[in-house]
């Protein structure tokens, strides 16, 4: 399965990562001179030799991201660079019919990335994606019936990540017996009357992840998973929920921080932002209502352009208890917040260690299948269940 850069470095570390952009191959050997020495041109060209050697290019929402056969991946800045040098010190002829060489700085580089990211500027690149996601199967498509089918992978579907887990459409029947994922859910909801809504949500919040629909159902809702006792399991789920996803699809952005650019560009493309922590002022805000239910908003990653975008993330916070609001809960706060309560403590001799770590990294194809259901039933139904 083809990796990010982002990925390969969480996976390998920072060695692991040169090595793979030092061999990369660049055209410095079978690229011809430039005819005029512009910046425009070396772009035109990097643009080229990147269409060729990797895949079809686009910039969107802050990155860009080229096709790689299964999903639209990041291109990093080093990959970029790479290209780039592969002109400098490049013969061209002065319009006095002298040769002269292309000159490579920091100042060029940097106009050259500028004028390639003009010419492929598509802000809604990602915009009308529909609804589905990519796995080693090929993508999962869903309709607004809450069907699914499997199709190829194409570059039309406009998916910026891969689940590596393998899909059939068969009926979930639930977990497994036995299984990891059977003993979170059972230790987390227990058998009780309660057990099975609690778990059929909990699929749906996973399926909202996995699928991107955070900010595409009926009335967006972020999620809290609240739990006031210790060893109630709710971390562990936060962490299956992670663990499903590349590292490239996950946030971990808190409502506090979603009032500053560089934090909120984080959310952009990610399908779930996964926090500890929920603060009492910041979902009172404008800022956290634009982000939950999806309203265009704008970012600005480091050193780089501001940038708008739409957010499509699932937000899920873990919490020991509700905020107490001294006016009441407003009805723009109710209808943004879902509660998915852990009331049960897990004796510990029921405990495993990093569970929800395992599971989603064990048992990734029947987590896989319990988001798809989770999907399913949130389009038929139109939503969380209030």
């Amino acid at each position: 399965m083809a990796k990010d850069a982002n990925d390969l470095l969480k996976e390998a570390g920072p060695s692991a990562l040169r090595s793979t952009i030092d061999q990369a191959p660049t055209m410095k050997d079978a690229t011809r001179n430039l005819e005029i020495g512009s910046d425009n041109e070396v772009a035109q060209r990097v643009a080229d030799d990147i269409r060729a050697q990797i895949g079809e290019l686009v910039h969107a929402e802050g990155n860009f991201f080229v096709w790689n056969d299964t999903h639209w991946a990041v291109l990093q800045d080093e990959m970029m660079v790479k290209f780039i040098q592969a002109y400098d010190g490049r013969e061209f002829k002065s319009p006095q019919g002298s040769t002269q060489r292309y000159t490579l700085n920091k100042a060029k580089c940097d106009s050259v990335k500028e004028l390639i990211r003009i010419t492929l500027l598509e802000r809604d690149f990602f915009r009308h994606s529909p609804i589905g996601v990519a796995c080693t199967s090929g993508f999962i498509a869903l309709n607004d019936d809450g069907n699914a089918t499997l199709e190829e992978h194409a570059r039309n579907q406009r998916q910026r990540h891969i689940v590596n887990a393998e899909w059939i459409d068969e009926v979930w029947a639930g977990p497994q017996a036995g299984s990891l994922l059977e003993t979170l859910t059972v230790g987390c909801f227990g058998n009780d009357e309660h057990a099975l809504a609690h778990t059929q949500l909990l699929g749906e919040i996973l399926g909202a992840a996995v699928f991107g629909l955070g900010t595409k159902i009926v009335e967006p809702k972020a999620t809290v998973l609240l739990g006031e006792s210790a060893g109630n399991g709710k971390s562990q789920c936060l962490e299956m929920l992670r663990g499903l996803l590349p590292g490239h699809a996950t946030a971990a952005v808190a409502p506090i921080e979603m009032s500053k650019e560089q934090r909120r560009a984080q959310l952009a493309g990610v399908t779930l932002n996964a926090v500890d922590e929920l603060g009492i002022d910041a979902i009172r805000s404008d800022t956290f209502k634009t982000i939950i239910t999806g309203d265009r908003t704008s970012g600005k990653h480091v050193y780089k352009q501001p940038f708008e975008f739409y957010p499509i993330a699932l937000h899920a916070f873990a919490a020991n208890d509700l905020p107490a609001f001294s006016e009441g809960l407003d009805r723009g706060i109710r209808r943004r917040v879902i509660v998915l309560p852990f009331e049960r403590t897990i004796p510990r001799i029921e405990r495993i260690p990093h569970i929800g770590e395992r599971a989603a990294r064990e048992e990734t194809d029947a987590i896989l299948a319990m988001a798809v259901d989770g999907a399913r039933r949130l389009l038929k139904n139109g939503g969380f269940p209030e």
